[in-house]
């Protein structure tokens, strides 16, 4: 018997004593009333009342048997103690009053007898208390040994009478057995001392504990002391000994059963109960059908969903219960197929609707679920809330959708949960491409030049702060932005998550920079005019006098000296055109020209330049054509530029292609001019700078030919689009509206 698993009393001191003051005073009175039958029938009572004794200890021994896997160590060796009381006590009815083969000496064996069983139960009970035995007992093998050992005490004792003191002579009860019933009463004191020392509560109204033992024990000492002073075998002290000690097994009897069965059962129905409870609480609704599909649990949820009570519904099948639920013949079929094919995991939410007791209509969503043991569970709720979210949700994603400016909004843990059109349009990806990503990931996939602390914005020192920023859209381009943070919080005050608004600023930053573009050339402009007169006189001289000393020089050396005075001039007044060109462009003529034929012209022009250099060039002519209105003289400088910038990408040695196509577009009626190489490329780094003034990737570039080129282009009302990709190369996209009149076709 496990102590440990009793069921605690929570009783006070008085509800205690007056049970066991009760149990005592009907044993007093029972032994009373029997006494002058005891004394007539002395040895047919007596055997009557062992009788019952060992019906015990076999019964309680039996229970724990056939509950053995339930039971724990402590309980298993407690009945298979009772066995040796069982055998004691029975050889103590045998020899009681001298029956048997050894009448001489019956008395005492059936004392030794008595003794032997109640020591060995003083001992287990004492085991029991302390939990001393915490080992594992196969079942069979123990019965076996307890039956061997039980029986080797008994006939050790029966045929070898030294082996324990004599208990009982014709003087009466010996000092051996005074000892030893005082020893037994010491056990059993300590068993309850023990008790009441190691489970005392420290709170009040929790006072004694295990009170089946504690009142089996409380019973076990006066049975001991009335032993100890009866006189003979026909006192009353010896008849109500006899009651205390069937008491006593009794209160162990029923400690057995209650730490079994009604401690267990109590349990399991609160924890029912619990489960119930818990079940009824749920915001959806459960129904839960057996193997044979018939209703067994519904909860309150599912009862008011259906407008029902249990008792209308609990038993009856499921297919029964969907067709008086399911208001359409559809919904019905559409069940039973979904019934067939589920496979022990839930399905995908489905919406049907649901007649109701009283005849008005729900839509409901369910999820149907077979259990491994052949059970079914249905779940199923109100699918108005589900509506009610989605329809805010889309009311949320409108009102983001119509705002200019691109919003993304992520959850405590940084994932992203919702965009706009806006951002979706920015950064050129599906908003499904983008959602559940997180905000790290998507940083870098995007380039997204934010410090790591400041998209960390439930910080309060980074929170409600805007900054400038840049990313990368899916198709390559850099995107200027303005960004602003700010967290989200509930109701509670608690962080769920943050709302960001970007405001897109490329063009505005474009705009600065063509502002500042113009104050650079103005700035150059008025330089240029004050200084190129003053420039120009001196070089016409130096050159002059360069030309003359080349035309007068006898020695070669000096008339090499001579040219490379009258190239630097010639490189100085180029400068200082592309200068004034810059800083004051001519005003352009514009006429109606054909941009095929002027790339003709300048691919036979650069032909015999381009073979010299190794590079060859590649000429695609649209074969439809619409002419554009420009100015001749300024497109050709433009197209050559390009093409020789595209020469001097080239790797010294490398056999280059350039490649010049033209191509009509239809539906925006632009010419479009690609020139493409196999240079080294460029950087991105480079790509964005490409075009300012003064900015230039070769050593010997002043860099203002594309400056020159842009501006010319802009002149057009044209624009130019560049990609590259270091170590293969360059490619140049000039657009150039057309005129309606003329169409001209190869």
């Amino acid at each position: 018997m496990n102590i440990s698993r009793l069921q605690d009393i929570k009783w006070e001191p008085k509800q205690v004593f007056f049970i066991y003051f009760s149990l005592l005073l009907s044993s007093i009175l029972c032994s009373s009333l029997l006494f002058s039958f005891w004394v007539n029938y002395n040895v047919m009572v007596h055997t009557v009342i062992e009788f019952v004794c060992v019906f015990i200890t076999l019964s309680t021994f039996l229970f724990v048997w056939c509950t053995y896997d339930l039971n724990k160590s402590i309980n298993k060796m407690a009945a298979f103690g009772f066995i040796y009381a069982a055998v004691f006590d029975a050889f103590h009815m045998y020899f009681y009053r001298g029956n048997g083969l050894f009448a001489g000496r019956s008395v005492d064996l059936s004392a030794k007898y008595w003794i032997m069983g109640r020591l060995i139960e003083a001992l287990i009970i004492f085991i029991m208390t302390f939990n001393f035995f915490k080992f594992k007992l196969n079942k069979w093998v123990t019965l076996f040994l307890s039956l061997i050992a039980s029986g080797v005490i008994a006939f050790s004792i029966l045929y070898f009478p030294d082996i324990v003191p004599v208990f009982m002579d014709s003087n009466g009860i010996t000092k051996p057995r005074v000892l030893v019933e005082c020893v037994i009463i010491y056990i059993f004191a300590s068993s309850i001392v023990g008790i009441l020392v190691k489970k005392l509560y420290k709170k009040r109204g929790n006072i004694i504990v295990y009170k089946y033992v504690l009142l089996a024990l409380l019973f076990a000492i006066p049975a001991e002391i009335c032993f100890y002073f009866s006189s003979d075998t026909q006192s009353y002290l010896l008849l109500l000994g006899h009651f205390f000690k069937t008491t006593h097994y009794l209160c162990l009897f029923l400690g057995i059963l209650e730490n079994v069965i009604i401690n267990p059962y109590k349990q399991l129905e609160q924890k029912n109960l619990f489960i119930s409870d818990i079940l009824n609480q749920m915001p959806v609704g459960l129904m839960l059908y057996n193997k044979e599909k018939s209703l067994v649990l519904c909860n309150d949820r599912a009862l008011k969903l259906l407008d029902c009570n249990m008792d209308e519904i609990e038993g009856r099948c499921i297919g029964e219960l969907i067709q008086r639920f399911f208001s359409s013949k559809e919904d019905i079929e559409s069940f039973f197929e979904h019934y067939k094919e589920t496979k022990f995991t839930l399905m995908k939410k489905v919406i049907v609707k649901l007649k109701r007791k009283n005849r008005s209509i729900v839509r409901i969503k369910y999820d149907l679920s077979k259990l491994s043991d052949g059970q079914i569970l249905f779940l199923f709720d109100d699918a108005g809330r589900d509506q009610e979210l989605s329809d805010l949700q889309l009311q949320t994603q409108t009102i983001l959708n119509s705002m200019s400016n691109a919003v993304m909004i992520t959850d405590r843990t940084n994932k992203i949960i919702m965009l706009n059109r806006a951002f979706e349009e920015i950064i050129g990806l599906n908003s499904k491409d983008v959602l559940d990503m997180d905000l790290h990931e998507f940083r870098k996939r995007s380039q997204l030049n934010i410090e790591r602390e400041y998209y960390e914005i439930n910080r309060s020192d980074i929170s409600g702060k805007s900054r400038e920023i840049s990313l990368i859209a899916s198709n390559g381009d850099r995107k200027e932005m303005i960004h602003y943070s700010s967290p989200v919080f509930n109701v509670n005050g608690d962080y769920i998550g943050s709302m960001s608004t970007f405001s897109d600023i490329t063009h505005l930053k474009k705009e600065q920079e063509k502002i500042q573009n113009q104050e650079k050339l103005a700035l150059i402009g008025g330089m240029a005019s004050g200084i190129i007169h003053e420039i120009k006189n001196p070089l016409s001289i130096i050159k002059g006098y360069s030309q003359l000393l080349k035309t007068k020089m006898k020695d070669e050396t000096s008339k090499e000296y001579a040219l490379n005075i009258e190239n630097a001039s010639n490189d100085i007044d180029r400068f200082v055109k592309s200068l004034l060109d810059l800083a004051k462009p001519h005003p352009s003529a514009f006429t109606e020209l054909s941009l095929n034929a002027l790339v003709e012209s300048i691919g036979i022009f650069m032909k015999d330049y381009l073979a010299s250099r190794r590079i060859s060039m590649y000429l695609n002519i649209s074969p439809v054509e619409m002419k554009i209105k420009g100015d001749e003289d300024k497109l050709r400088q433009v197209i050559l530029n390009m093409v020789t910038n595209s020469v001097d990408a080239m790797v010294d040695g490398a056999d280059g292609i350039i490649e010049v196509n033209t191509r009509y577009i239809d539906t925006s009626n632009e010419m479009i001019l690609t020139i493409s190489d196999t240079g080294k490329g460029m950087s991105k780094e480079q790509l964005r700078k490409i075009g300012t003034p003064f900015y230039t990737t070769k050593d010997s570039g002043t860099g203002l030919g594309l400056s020159i080129c842009y501006q010319i282009i802009n002149e057009h009302g044209g624009r130019i689009e560049v990609t590259s990709e270091e170590g293969k190369g360059t490619i140049f996209k000039i657009f150039l509206s057309c005129s309606d009149e003329y169409q001209v076709a190869n």
